[in-house]
């Protein structure tokens, strides 16, 4: 049996994760919103590069899996 808590959360939740999901559809349905989202946080440049703390990430081939504490851009300059 849930305690009253956990059924609480999962009621706070589910609005939440709808939102979320909107802003996904909202975000993924042009190269236009994608972009200007990515520049807003401040992962990509507005001419379209990425930001020299996320240059690594781009470089690490598929499946690959990026040990917990290290990290990726020191890991290329070096």
């Amino acid at each position: 049996m849930k305690k009253v808590d956990d059924n609480l959360k999962e009621k706070e939740e589910d609005p939440f994760i709808t939102i979320l999901k909107s802003y996904t559809l909202e975000l993924t349905k042009s190269k236009a919103a994608s972009k200007k989202f990515l520049v807003d946080i401040g992962v990509m440049t507005k001419k379209g590069n990425l930001k020299k703390n996320y240059r690594a990430l781009a470089n690490i081939p598929s499946g690959v899996d990026i040990p917990s504490g290290v990290d990726s851009a020191s890991q290329v300059d070096a």
